[in-house]
């Protein structure tokens, strides 16, 4: 009986290895039917670890089958757990760098894109070798419990200490996988309004109006809202208000504003200005123009809309009006205060 179930054995294990090849080169066909490459990368990389794994599982049984040692059995399964491990890092860092690599986020700096890539796949090794090397003591028969303890305590005491900086390291790491900006795009970063000149994993650098370089931890961008001139289009509206008297036309007012906005090269005709008459306010009749420029031209634009239309206005006799009051006082004379 023994002897059959030895035989037995030898036989797959003889079919496991003379069939290599005939298996080896059927899943590489099945596997390349897909649109995808990462699969064939992730085969390459795991085919011969998890093969090696197989058999030396096959052996370990046919071994315990004649004679169980539990030293022999610990050092096959050691083994084992060793090429597993190292099938699945290999396999992690082939995802995470094919999944987030040269086809994913081109508006994020090579180098930045690398380093963060890097560190997430260090992580994810660190992870796979702690836990196989715990698995591995406790086959060798080893407590686990007051290790498990003591890096649970290591990992809170770290944790404590490097809260901030991890924090920003991992928000770094988010911004760069969904990142609501590009290193050169004009954002708002809650009071903070400039150029995005660096994307870091830690911090990220703006260049304010001013002239001032702002350095902002990644942790509390995440936190908070950002608002991006760039994206999806750098079209950006400019809108000026103005009051006229009530003695003007509304129609001629709409349509003079109309043409100082069509008649400024930096005014995109898609989409096209608007002249809206908003409300006949206490002192004046309120109309707003709306232009659509670009964003380097905003404040330029801004600034030659409305020095054309004050003087168009005066050169048309339409009187833009100023609030006034008038005050009694009881027993004397009436004074004009504006």
């Amino acid at each position: 009986m023994e002897l059959t179930g030895l035989a037995l054995y030898a036989v797959i294990i003889f079919l496991y290895i003379v069939l290599r090849p005939v298996y080896t080169r059927l899943l590489r066909r099945l596997i390349s039917l897909t649109r995808t490459h990462i699969d064939d990368k992730l085969f390459s990389a795991v085919e011969k670890p998890i093969w090696f794994a197989i058999l030396l599982f096959l052996v370990d049984q046919a071994v315990s089958y004649i004679y169980y040692h539990p030293i022999i059995h610990g050092i096959f399964l050691t083994l084992t757990v060793i090429l597993i491990t190292l099938a699945l890092i290999r396999a992690g860092k082939i995802v995470i760098f094919e999944l987030f690599g040269p086809t994913r986020f081109l508006n994020v700096d090579e180098k930045i894109k690398t380093t963060a890539l890097t560190v997430l796949s260090n992580i994810y090794t660190a992870l796979i070798i702690f836990f196989a090397f715990i698995y591995v003591l406790s086959v060798w028969g080893v407590d686990i419990t007051p290790l498990i303890a003591s890096a649970g305590l290591m990992g809170i005491v770290l944790g404590m200490a490097l809260k901030d900086p991890l924090e920003n390291l991992i928000s770094g790491i988010l911004l760069l996988m969904d990142p609501p900006f590009r290193v050169g795009d004009i954002v708002r970063v809650g009071d903070t309004v400039g150029e995005v000149k660096e994307i870091g994993l830690r911090n990220t650098r703006i260049l304010t109006f001013d002239g001032d370089l702002v350095t902002m931890p990644n942790s509390s961008i995440i936190k908070t809202s950002v608002e991006n001139f760039h994206m999806p289009s750098e079209k950006v509206r400019v809108r000026i208000r103005v009051g006229v008297s009530y003695d003007s036309d509304p129609e001629e007012v709409k349509e003079l504003l109309l043409e100082i906005a069509r008649s400024h090269p930096h005014v995109l005709e898609d989409p096209a200005p608007q002249a809206l008459f908003l409300e006949m306010g206490d002192f004046a009749l309120l109309f707003e123009l709306r232009a659509w420029t670009t964003l380097p031209y905003k404040m330029q634009v801004l600034s030659d809309l409305n020095t054309a239309i004050l003087k168009t206005f005066r050169e048309k006799g339409i009187e833009i009006p100023y609030p006034i009051q008038t005050v009694l006082l009881e027993g004397s004379l009436r004074v004009n205060q504006s």
